[in-house]
């Protein structure tokens, strides 16, 4: 299991429907559930500290999946457009149960990302995917980049 990432100061405001938070990624303010909450605390970890380009992450995007289409949580992309990471957020109250693993492993099989990520805020479980799945006990480390094209 992965050490917990620190928790970031977001920039957030009140909107209609309550507390809304800032995301960098998508350039706009969102309602701030528990599962955005560690979604966007996921983002700054992994820009802040993964130094992984904010043009380099999808939130919250379809791909096609065999026939169906699937939506993650969060996309890391690598420059030459491969999946270097695939994360599924849940909230703190959800357990990373077996069930959100089997979610996020049939995403795997068909795009072939090289990292999964399970997340709740509490927990943080990487899988660098090879043959044999390697559990990891550190981050990852995010390839340099001299021009990110997404």
């Amino acid at each position: 299991m992965l050490p917990p990432f620190s928790f970031y100061q977001l920039q957030t405001r009140s909107g209609s429907e309550g507390l809304e938070v800032w995301d960098a990624c998508r350039r706009k303010w969102l309602q701030l559930t528990p599962e955005e909450m560690v979604r966007q605390q996921l983002i700054q970890h992994l820009y802040q500290v993964c130094h992984v380009p904010l043009s380099l992450m999808s939130v919250e995007k379809s791909l096609k999946v065999g026939e169906r289409l699937r939506r993650f949580d969060l996309c890391v992309w690598a420059s030459d457009g491969s999946i270097w990471l695939l994360a599924e957020c849940k909230a703190p109250e959800v357990l990373l149960s077996p069930s959100a693993l089997s979610q996020a492993l049939s995403y795997v099989s068909e795009l072939g990302c090289r990292h999964l990520l399970l997340c709740n805020g509490h927990q943080n479980i990487c899988w660098q995917m090879e043959a044999t799945p390697q559990l990891q006990i550190e981050w990852p480390s995010f390839p340099k980049t001299k021009s990110p094209h997404r």
